[in-house]
């Protein structure tokens, strides 16, 4: 076996599926919560969570997510 196809078996091994990803991505949004009233420091939070996503997740979502923290 060459080099390039044990290069090729690691990276495909290690890999991250992308739906593995978002779905990752969205529980960490999910998991962002507003302090007390720290509105500004939710906000910031919110906004690094979206940030770091490599899909923006559908609105209904985000809508919902950020409405139950604020309320």
């Amino acid at each position: 076996m060459s080099g390039r196809e044990i290069l090729r078996i690691i990276h495909q091994h290690f890999q991250a599926n992308r739906t593995e990803t978002v779905a990752y991505s969205m529980v960490d949004l999910a998991k962002v919560r507003m302090q007390g009233t720290d509105l500004e420091a939710f906000i910031s939070d919110w906004e690094t969570a979206l940030a770091g996503m490599p899909e923006d997740p559908p609105q209904d979502y985000k809508r919902l997510l950020f409405y139950e923290n604020v309320k």
